[in-house]
């Protein structure tokens, strides 16, 4: 069944309708309408098989791991039968085969997925068949983060290194802390900080309930409290303090804004584990922060000239930075001055710092165009021409008019020998800003290449014919998709991840090389789906010439609905999940 079928698929009805809404009085019209429906009301009204029909689904739910699946080694393949109406839902899902304990997961996944509707003569008709699930044992990243369960993700924390120090504890104290666990996991933290209370004021001196209920005062920012009780967690550890209390006291000053508190902390975490990435990462961001603050503080002559009124020199990155530092201190909330600082950053070379000030001004005030456009020029400089051309996109999705962002878009797409969304962009730049020589060489060189590609593909028919742009532009774009090596191997380094033995440090290596390939496709996936959209509001099927395009063409965009947001879904968790920076 082709992909796009159900969008036309009544349009001799549509059409008898119409014919009929134009000239009510005509015989003629009303004979053809009552033909038509005649015709459609004869057809068979249910197709069925035992056909596996995961294929066929428009979004496919991913059944929840259930946590007793998950405790008892629960795993296997799950059959679901189905009957689907009309319009694609699930009318009734039964399950045919499978474990008892994954039945009921998987039975729920099937009533909530959505189906293509099944098209015979015409005519949308119900259908049945089998949806296949299969549970494995959730060992990688991929399957930790596509639980939705939340008891699964608790115990699946075990793999992650934040979490690792806490479920050591509990693993100590299984009886004591079981309740406390449980409502820690639910999120219920003034739950589970009541159940520690209750122990320590029932008796309990031992410094573990301390800094568990610590670690419940600081998922409440209640740092104060979280101080106290890993201080008196400490000093119950008899000498035998670990380096996860460290770390912990350390997030608490980092928290309180004591930098050089937290710094010490982290060293003291890093002499005990000296090998250890994480705690390697944390020092070096608190060290980072030092620096930056004592760069906003101090006093220097730079800094006294900008007080006076007197204006930093065009180069003198450093009396910017100082001065935009001194602004954010006065005002924290003001993102102009994190934008000029990360402006600043960028021409002194530091390109991080600047990334991460854009950030922060895109975080404050998210309609901030040049945020997104300054970040823009940090990432194409940085070789990133994926995410560079999404953050121009996002400054011209926010100003319209903003001509030096169409033009550097155009020309990151010209590299990518996407010519006509480069013509395109070149093109809104000249028009916004006529007298701009450079934006109008862009745009004339872009046309020559273009044209040289035309002539060059005039043996080739199925590229240019009756409709010579939008063919052009999609051939453009699958062929700049038509080397997705990097995707693949990025992604499958991504899902062979094992939780168990990676370290922090490759988790987020490896997560921002996926991220890197995804930005990379991202911008020519959009383009496709632009495409798509213009064939359907023209009242066109998504065809072409040759079959060959087609079906790479409806593959692709069927990729940019279904797959693509899943796999920006795993990594955004990943990184969220570490503090990847």
């Amino acid at each position: 069944m082709s992909l796009f079928l159900c969008s036309c698929s009544f349009k001799g009805e549509a059409a008898a309708h119409k014919a009929l809404e134009l000239d009510p009085n005509n015989q003629n019209a009303k004979d053809n309408l009552a033909g038509v429906l005649a015709a459609q009301a004869a057809l068979p009204q249910t197709q069925t098989s035992g056909e596996i029909l995961n294929g066929k689904a428009k979004s496919l739910v991913k059944p929840v791991y259930p946590a007793e699946a998950v405790k008892s080694g629960a795993s296997g393949v799950v059959k679901i039968s189905v009957t689907i109406n009309e319009a694609g839902n699930v009318l009734t899902a039964e399950a045919v085969s499978g474990d008892a304990l994954l039945r009921g997961a998987a039975v729920a996944a099937a009533a909530q997925t959505k189906f293509y509707p099944k098209i015979v003569q015409g005519k949308a008709v119900k259908m049945s068949g089998i949806l296949v699930f299969n549970f494995a044992a959730p060992n990688t990243i991929s399957d930790a983060y596509e639980s939705s369960d939340q008891s699964v993700t608790n115990a699946l924390n075990k793999y992650f290194k934040d979490e690792m120090d806490l479920l050591k504890l509990i693993k100590k104290y299984p009886e004591a802390s079981k309740k406390g666990q449980e409502l820690y996991d639910k999120g219920d933290y003034a739950g589970a900080v009541k159940v520690y209370t209750k122990e320590i004021n029932g008796g309990s001196d031992n410094s573990v309930f301390y800094e568990l209920r610590a670690r419940a005062y600081f998922k409440l920012k209640d740092y104060n409290n979280a101080l106290k009780d890993i201080n008196t967690s400490i000093e119950k550890s008899s000498g035998k303090i670990s380096a996860e209390q460290f770390t912990l006291r350390g997030d608490i000053y980092t928290q309180l804004k004591d930098n050089p508190k937290a710094i010490a902390d982290y060293r003291k975490a890093l002499e005990l584990k000296p090998n250890e990435p994480f705690y390697q990462n944390n020092l070096k961001l608190a060290l980072a922060q030092q620096q930056k603050s004592n760069a906003a503080s101090t006093p220097n002559a730079n800094l006294n000239n900008e007080a006076n009124g007197k204006s930093c020199g065009e180069k003198d990155y450093d009396c910017q930075i100082a001065a935009a530092s001194k602004a954010i201190q006065a005002n924290p909330n003001d993102a102009a001055a994190y934008v000029k600082r990360g402006n600043a950053y960028d021409e002194k070379g530091n390109s991080n710092q600047a990334i991460l000030d854009y950030n922060k001004a895109i975080e404050l005030d998210p309609k901030n165009a040049s945020a997104y456009y300054n970040r823009a020029i940090v990432y194409a400089n940085k070789d990133d021409s994926g995410q560079a051309i999404l953050d121009y996109s996002k400054a011209i999705e926010l100003n319209r008019k903003y001509a030096p962002a169409y033009d550097n878009r155009g020309d990151l797409y010209l590299k990518r020998n996407l010519f006509y969304l480069a013509a395109a962009d070149f093109t809104e730049a000249v028009e916004l800003k006529p007298d701009n020589k450079d934006y109008q060489k862009h745009l004339e060189l872009t046309l020559a290449k273009q044209k040289k590609i035309k002539e060059a593909s005039k043996p080739l028919p199925m590229v240019f014919d009756d409709d010579t742009e939008r063919n052009a532009r999609t051939i453009e774009i699958l062929n700049d998709l038509g080397n997705m090596a990097s995707y693949y191997a990025a992604d499958k380094n991504f899902n062979a991840l094992n939780l168990a033995s990676a370290s922090p440090a490759e988790i987020c290596r490896t997560a921002f090389e996926f991220k890197k390939a995804l930005d990379n496709i991202e911008p020519s996936l959009d383009a496709l789906r632009v495409i798509y959209i213009e064939f359907f509001e023209d009242g066109e099927d998504f065809e072409f010439n040759d079959p060959e395009i087609t079906e790479r063409a409806e593959k692709t965009v069927k990729f940019h609905d279904e797959v693509f947001p899943q796999k920006r879904a795993l990594v955004k968790n990943a990184i969220s999940k570490y503090g990847c920076k």
